[in-house]
C-alpha cells in the first residue's frame, strides 16, 4: 500500500469514506491489489454504494489489463451491473458497461464462443446503440453464425454508419458516379466483386478504386468479369488516383447497405473468365507433362504472410498424397516462398511445378484442372469464381466466411470444405481429402 493511502487511512481504516478514498490513492498510484481490497472492505459495509461498484469495474478492468489471467475474463461486467441497479442514472457505469460487454464479446469470439459472443455484443448495443464498432464486430460474430439478416441490416447501415459519413451510400438512392473502394486481400476482391451486377442498375458509373495486389486482375486483358457485361460501366482505379463523385462504399459494405447476401445474388460462378487463347495455351503445356495421368489437381497451401498464418496447411502434411495417388498429377500453384515445402522431400513424378506466378496464367491452368485443394487464401477464391471445384482446407476456428460448421459454402457452390478437428492439426482433413480423391480414381 502507497503512502499516501496509509496517511488516509489513519484515523480511521474503517470508514467508508475513507475507504473509498484510500481506494483512490491505491488506484492512482498504481496499486491495483490494493485498490480491490479497500473497495471490497467498503462494499461489505455499503453494498447499497453505486459508485463504489462502478469504481470496482474499473479497477478490476486494469488488473486484468496487467496481470494475465488475474481475475475472471469479464469480471468488470458484474459490479457494473449491480451499479446501474442501484443507480440507473449513473451514466460513467453505462458507459463501461457497453464497453466490457464489447471487450468480452470479442475475447469469446477469439476462442470460438460466438453464440455468447453475439449475446454480449447485442447487450453492449442496446446500452450504446450507435456506436459502430460495435455494430461491425457483432457483425462479423453473426456472420459466423450464418445468420445473414442480423449481420448485414440496412436500416442499422443507414443509422449508425451513414450518421458519421454523409457522402456514405445509403443502400436505397440512385447514384450516378458511384466509388467502390477495396483496400484488402483478392479473395475479398473476387468474393465481394460478385454484387455488382446486381446494384449497377442503381449506379450511372461505377468507380472501382483498389490496391496495388488486386489490380493486376482487374486490368488484366485475358481475364474478364461478368462475361463483360458491366465493362462499359466500372472504371478500375488505382490507390492513389482521385476521381469526383456522388457516393461511395466499400465493396464489402455493399452488402450491409442493401441487405444482399450469396442466397440471394443473381450472378453464380462461374463470374470469372480467362480469354480462350490462354485456357488453351496452358492446357497443351498440362497435355504434355501428364503422362496419360487424367485427373488433374491442383495444389495451394500457403496462405498470405507463410507459416505465421493460422490458414497456411503445413505441406509436410499433403506430401503423403503424391505417394497414395500415383495416377494422378498434382499441379503445384503456390508461387511464393511457401513453395519450397512440398519440394523439399524426394522428388515425385507425379508433382509439376510450371512456375506460375502471372495472376492470368494462374486462372488459366486452375481452369485446366478438375479440382483445386487449397488453403483458405486468394487463390482458393480465384477457383471459386472460376467456377472450379475447389476442396477448402480450413482450420478450426476458421474465417466467418465459412461459418463454423458444414462442408459446403454458400459463396461458391462447386466449393467443398474440409475442416481441423484440433488447432494446428492438419491430419483429419488431409485424411478427408484422401478419403474424397480415393472415391474419384476407384473404379466404380
Amino acid at each position: 500500500m502507497t503512502a499516501a493511502a496509509n496517511a488516509t487511512t489513519t484515523a480511521n481504516p474503517a470508514d467508508p469514506t475513507t475507504l473509498h478514498g484510500q481506494a483512490d490513492a491505491c488506484f492512482r498510484a498504481g496499486d491495483f491489489e490494493g485498490a480491490l481490497r479497500s473497495l471490497h472492505a467498503l462494499l461489505r459495509q455499503r453494498p447499497e454504494a453505486a459508485s463504489a461498484w462502478q469504481d470496482l469495474a474499473i479497477v478490476l478492468h486494469n488488473l486484468g489489463a496487467t496481470r494475465v489471467n488475474a481475475h475472471v475474463p469479464g469480471a468488470a461486467i458484474h459490479p457494473l451491473r449491480l451499479a446501474l441497479a442501484i443507480d440507473p442514472a449513473l451514466a460513467p457505469a453505462r458507459a463501461a458497461l457497453a464497453e466490457a460487454l464489447f471487450g468480452e464479446g470479442r475475447r469469446l469470439v477469439d476462442v470460438g464462443r460466438h453464440d455468447e459472443a453475439v449475446a454480449l455484443y447485442t447487450r453492449a448495443a442496446a446500452i450504446q446503440p450507435d456506436r459502430h464498432d460495435i455494430r461491425y464486430y457483432a457483425m462479423f460474430a453473426h456472420l459466423w453464425r450464418d445468420d445473414y439478416a442480423a449481420a448485414w441490416d440496412p436500416e442499422v447501415w443507414r443509422r449508425v454508419y451513414c450518421a458519421v459519413s454523409p457522402r456514405l451510400w445509403d443502400g436505397q438512392s440512385d447514384v450516378g458516379d458511384m466509388l467502390v473502394t477495396h483496400e484488402n486481400g483478392l479473395g475479398d476482391l473476387l468474393q465481394f466483386v460478385r454484387c455488382l451486377p446486381d446494384l449497377a442498375g442503381r449506379f450511372g458509373r461505377i468507380l472501382l478504386r483498389t490496391n496495388a495486389r488486386c489490380l493486376p486482375l482487374l486490368r488484366n486483358p485475358h481475364l474478364r468479369l461478368f462475361g463483360g457485361a458491366l465493362d462499359d460501366r466500372i472504371t478500375v482505379l488505382g490507390p492513389d488516383e482521385e476521381v469526383a463523385y456522388d457516393r461511395h462504399c466499400e465493396l464489402f459494405g455493399l452488402f450491409m447497405a442493401t441487405g444482399l447476401t450469396p442466397r440471394t445474388l443473381t450472378t453464380r460462378p462461374p463470374y470469372l473468365a480467362v480469354a480462350e487463347p490462354l485456357t488453351e495455351a496452358w492446357a497443351a503445356v498440362l497435355d504434355a507433362h501428364a503422362a496419360g495421368r487424367r485427373l488433374r489437381v491442383g495444389l495451394s497451401w500457403g496462405a498470405l504472410g507463410g507459416g505465421t498464418n493460422p490458414r497456411t496447411v503445413d505441406a509436410a502434411a499433403l506430401r503423403p498424397l503424391l505417394d497414395r495417388f500415383p495416377e494422378v498429377l498434382f499441379v503445384g500453384l503456390q508461387a511464393d516462398e511457401a513453395k519450397a515445402g512440398l519440394f523439399a522431400g524426394p522428388s515425385a513424378d507425379n508433382l509439376l511445378d510450371l512456375g506460375v506466378r502471372d495472376i492470368a496464367a494462374t486462372a488459366a491452368v486452375i481452369a485446366n484442372v478438375d479440382v483445386v485443394v487449397a488453403a483458405d487464401s486468394g487463390l482458393a477464391h480465384l477457383a471459386g469464381a472460376l467456377g472450379t471445384e475447389v476442396w477448402l482446407l480450413l482450420g478450426r476456428l476458421c474465417d466467418w466466411r465459412w461459418h463454423l460448421a458444414g462442408t459446403s459454402s454458400d459463396w461458391y457452390p462447386r466449393a467443398r470444405l474440409f475442416r481441423q478437428e484440433a488447432d494446428g492439426d492438419w491430419s483429419a482433413p488431409v485424411a478427408a481429402v484422401e478419403s474424397a480423391l480415393r472415391r474419384r480414381t476407384d473404379p466404380p
